[in-house]
């Protein structure tokens, strides 16, 4: 403690103490953090543990004080589905930490288009994360300074918002576990709707979605492809410009994307702002190579399918369509 270090062994024993000392009964696990084999839970060897971690069985809470970006109860992938020695007398066996789940694991990305009264449309992009996916993005900017932050969301913006020019990045506090951790970018002059003189069109890419899925090679696996679950929710809404309604959104639907699934939904508000949500769920952690080849064409199938399209017209031109002349 007088030497502000301590490996997992250290960490693990002094938050237990300090638990214990506020009435909360804790105990020391030992496991094998993965990914990879892992000791047998029949003919367990103490040398076979390479990882200490924290066990609170009256609120059935796994805690590990090494991970700087993960909060109480939510455990790095490596410690997850791992089995565990819950160092207390009476236990027998070892048992199973808690497996990673595609509902405890969300990346949300809310992406508003404001349509211009004429031309490139403007981009607020707003996203936030859970679970594994939060601690590695805290993880991969923690420490940053601002100039490699701002250069790679230009870049971002360039390349993945319609080459949009970037007006404003905020982020989170890495550091900071009472708040959720979120990016926020706000773009002008992008690409992905146009407002012409009477109509206007939205293109979103079905794949919009998918590209947290795992890329497969076209050659066949001999193994069991690990994988992380995960659940992405992309919902894209469009405020059109003055005089414009929304006349078109994709049907709502669902998919197979191989051992993921897609869903489609859209609709339209009370002030006119359409909003078509994707959402892709990954609730496994392991693939067959059948699964994993599945999973491989289906996302070319996906890639190779249209677009969804979100159409807009001009008041006077849906009147002029619908023949009511004198309002046009």
């Amino acid at each position: 403690v007088a030497r502000h270090y301590g490996d997992c062994k250290d960490q693990a024993t002094l938050l237990v103490s300090q638990l214990r000392a506020l009435g909360i009964p804790a105990w020391l696990a030992l496991l094998d953090s993965g990914p990879g084999r892992e000791i047998s839970p029949d003919l367990p060897a103490l040398g076979g543990f390479d990882h200490a971690i924290v066990h609170v069985p009256g609120l059935d809470l796994w805690i590990d004080p090494t991970s700087l970006f993960s909060r109480a109860g939510d455990l790095p992938l490596g410690d997850r589905d791992r089995w565990a020695l819950v160092c207390r007398d009476g236990v027998g066996a070892l048992v199973r930490t808690p497996r990673a789940r595609a509902s405890g694991a969300v990346e949300r990305v809310e992406l508003t288009l404001t349509l211009a009264d004429e031309g490139r449309c403007d981009v607020r992009e707003r996203s936030t994360y859970s679970g594994w996916i939060e601690e590695r993005l805290r993880a991969y900017w923690d420490g940053a300074d601002e100039k490699r932050f701002r250069e790679h969301v230009e870049e971002y913006a360039k390349g993945s918002l319609g080459d949009a020019k970037l007006r404003k990045a905020e982020r989170g506090d890495s550091r900071d576990l009472a708040r959720p951790y979120g990016i926020l970018l706000e773009a002008s002059g992008s690409t992905f709707a146009t407002t012409e003189e009477v109509s206007a069109v939205v293109q979103i890419a079905r794949s919009i979605g998918a590209g947290m899925l795992p890329r497969v090679s076209e050659k066949k696996r001999r193994q069991d492809l690990a994988v992380s679950p995960f659940t992405r929710e992309t919902i894209v809404r469009v405020v059109p410009p003055r005089g414009f309604a929304v006349i078109e959104t994709p049907p709502d639907e669902e998919a197979a994307i191989g051992p993921a699934t897609l869903s489609i939904t859209s609709s339209v508000d009370a002030e006119g702002v359409a909003s078509v949500t994707l959402r892709v769920v990954l609730d496994r952690d392991r693939l067959t190579p059948d699964e994993a080849a599945e999973l491989r064409t289906a996302l070319e199938r996906v890639t190779r399918q249209g677009s969804l399209a979100v159409r807009l017209l001009h008041a006077s031109e849906a009147d002029l369509n619908e023949g009511r002349f004198a309002e046009a």
